[in-house]
Formats: C-alpha cells, sequence, structure tokens
C-alpha cells in the first residue's frame, strides 16, 4: 500500500465525516443517519470496526478522501483495465463510491490506447420516399472529367451533368437545371464536401424548401445509393471510353449509333451487317475475296451522300481520324430469260411421318406465295 496505518489513522481524526463514523463505533450508533453522508455506514454499521485508530469495513481499510486517489493509482499502476482494478481495490480498501471510480482508467493514456473499439452503433435505415421526394447527390470522376449524380430515393433514377468546376455557384447551376424538369425534393441528402457546405448552396436549399442532410465524415455508407450509383457510372463511362463506336446516317434525319463490330461485311454476301458478328468472320473477310476490289466507296442506304461516321470519343478516339466510309457495291439480281416454274409437290405416302407432313404443307403453303 501507498500509505501506513498511521497516516489513515491521521487522516481518519482530521475528517470530518470519518471522525464522526469513528466515535460511533466506540462509543455506539444512533437511531438513525443524520445527513446523506452517514447513510452507508448506517447500512454496514454491524460490519464497521476500529483498530490502530483505523476504520476496518470487514477486513478492508475505510480511506479518507484526501488519500482515495493515491490508493487508485496504485491499484492501477499494472494496467490491468476496470475489472481487475475493482476486483483488487474490494480486497483491500472501501470508501461508499468505490464502485464508481472508473474514470482512472479512462483518463489512463496507454489503457486508452490499447483499449477495444466500441461496438458499431445500429444501423438505422432511410424511410422509404414519395417520388423525388429525397434524393442523393455527389460528384464523381474520370478521366479528367467531372460529373454530378443525383439519384432518387424512391425510382433510383440517376441523372447525371457534365461539371466544368465543382464551385458552388457550378453545382447550384446543375441542380437548377434538373430541378426545372423534376421539381423540387423534399430531402438532399450529401457528404460534407465544400459546395455543399457553402453559404450559397445552403442559402439555395434554404430559399426553395429544401432540407438538406449531410452524411457522417469518412463513412460513405451513409450516402450508400449514391454511392453505388456513382460506381454505375463510372462503369459505363470506362466502356464507352475503351470501345470505338460509330453513329449510322440512314437518311431522314436518322441516326442510329453502333459499334465498330456492329458494322461487318458478311460473308459471301455484297451488303453490310449492323449486328455484332464475330471477330474471326471479319478477319476472314478482310483478308480474302477478289470480288470486292472493284466496289466503290458507297453507303448501302436508299438516301444519296448518307455515311458511317466517326462518333468515338475518349483515349482510343485518336487512333481513328476519318470518317467510316463503307464500300459496298448495291445488288444487281441477274436477269432471267425464261420465268420461274415452281416445283411439283408429290404428296407423301400413307406411311409417311408426322416429319413428312409438315415439311410437304409448308411446302404447299410457300408455293402458293
Amino acid at each position: 500500500m501507498p500509505v501506513d496505518f498511521k497516516e489513515i489513522s491521521y487522516e481518519t481524526k482530521k475528517d470530518s465525516l470519518l471522525c464522526k463514523i469513528l466515535g460511533y463505533v466506540m462509543f455506539g450508533w444512533p437511531p438513525e443517519a443524520r445527513c446523506e453522508e452517514e447513510k452507508p455506514y448506517f447500512a454496514r454499521k454491524s460490519e464497521i470496526t476500529t483498530d490502530l485508530g483505523c476504520l476496518l469495513f470487514k477486513y478492508r481499510l475505510i480511506i479518507s478522501p484526501v488519500l482515495r486517489t493515491r490508493v487508485l493509482k496504485e491499484v492501477h499502476d499494472d494496467h490491468l483495465g476496470v475489472n481487475k482494478m475493482k476486483n483488487l481495490s474490494r480486497n483491500y480498501v472501501y470508501w461508499p463510491s468505490l464502485e464508481s471510480r472508473e474514470e482512472v482508467c479512462r483518463n489512463c493514456e496507454p489503457c486508452r490506447v490499447v483499449r477495444d473499439a466500441p461496438p458499431d452503433a445500429s444501423i438505422c435505415p432511410w424511410e422509404f420516399p414519395q417520388p423525388w421526394h429525397r434524393i442523393h447527390a455527389d460528384f464523381a470522376e474520370y478521366a479528367g472529367k467531372k460529373y454530378l449524380v443525383i439519384v432518387d430515393a424512391h425510382s433510383k433514377w440517376i441523372e447525371v451533368s457534365t461539371m466544368k468546376s465543382t464551385n458552388a455557384q457550378s453545382t447550384i447551376a446543375a441542380f437548377r437545371a434538373i430541378f426545372s424538369r423534376f421539381g423540387l425534393p423534399s430531402q438532399l441528402v450529401t457528404d460534407n464536401g465544400p459546395p455543399f457546405l457553402s453559404h450559397d448552396f445552403k442559402n439555395y436549399c434554404h430559399m426553395n424548401c429544401i432540407k438538406q442532410f449531410t452524411t457522417a465524415p469518412y463513412r460513405p455508407q451513409g450516402n450508400g445509393a449514391v454511392e453505388n450509383a456513382v460506381k454505375t457510372i463510372k462503369k459505363v463511362v470506362k466502356r464507352a471510353v475503351h470501345e470505338v463506336s460509330c453513329t449510322v446516317n440512314i437518311g431522314k434525319g436518322i441516326k442510329l449509333r453502333r459499334h465498330l463490330d456492329q458494322v461487318t461485311p458478311i460473308k459471301n454476301k455484297n451488303r453490310y451487317s449492323l449486328t455484332r458478328t464475330s471477330q474471326t468472320s471479319r478477319e476472314e473477310q478482310t483478308q480474302g475475296d477478289d470480288r470486292n476490289s472493284n466496289k466503290t466507296d458507297v453507303v448501302c442506304s436508299d438516301d444519296e451522300g448518307a455515311c458511317f461516321d466517326d462518333a468515338s470519343s475518349g483515349p482510343i478516339a485518336s487512333r481513328t481520324h476519318t470518317p467510316i466510309v463503307l464500300d459496298v457495291t448495291p445488288y444487281e439480281s441477274a436477269p432471267f430469260s425464261e420465268p420461274i416454274q415452281s416445283p411439283t409437290l408429290t404428296p407423301p405416302g400413307p406411311d409417311a411421318s408426322s416429319r413428312a407432313l409438315r415439311a410437304f404443307n409448308r411446302n404447299k403453303r410457300n408455293a402458293k406465295i
């Protein structure tokens, strides 16, 4: 112990409360406690004794308030934790508020560094709102370009705006353009980014009766709806950047967008396919076929001047510098000197299979056409 019985006896007689308790033990207890501080000792008066001028509760020394801090520091000297400190204290010392003295461990720097992390707080999910009642917003960046991503919490509808700058004025202009089409929401959930915490943006939300919610710092899960939307948008942009595509002008102001591997010549035919074909067929068609050597640079279309223009963008687009013009020879049917006669259909016999009967009926219908 950091103190001896002489110091404990001296401080006991010096303390006003313990001096009264010592007199009660030596000369008798009154019928009831005279103040609130005496009640814990009155509840244990049958087990409190005195020896060498010190008060004892059972076999434990009763320590005066002046010496309690020194005793706690000695008990906590090995940094064994709160429970071990309490168990050790119960074996040697006593005072009424001993069980609640946990601030010694909380204020100890070594114990605070190595203690376990507190349990995770229970997740409070967002309520399912009405359409465009609550929206989530965040910024996304890819290939040096920034985007403002907004998602509706009800329908998961995603709106994306290209941002030249992410300051407050540009952000307000992007929100104003989107709100002009869909209306004003009631709630807006964002992170703690500088544009969303600026005075101008808060004033814009206040003037339009939009209640803004910000997530906890360093916890993107609080705004998970828009984080998933940002991930989806980045995937779409990556696919668009890494694929070369074409704009197909079919005339009359109608344009279709097709990937380059969808505009490939069909083998043994004088036309091009707008459906996705295999890479092998493209290589085979590129290597041979002398019949295509006399083709002219004409696109297979009813409109004159229709061509397949390159509409790709991004780092891969630099490989293609000229519009994609497909050379196609218009299909010309061979003249016939004699009319084509329909073949004679022979009905199947009585022992023919059902498959033969179906084939006969199908040929019969085709002959009528």
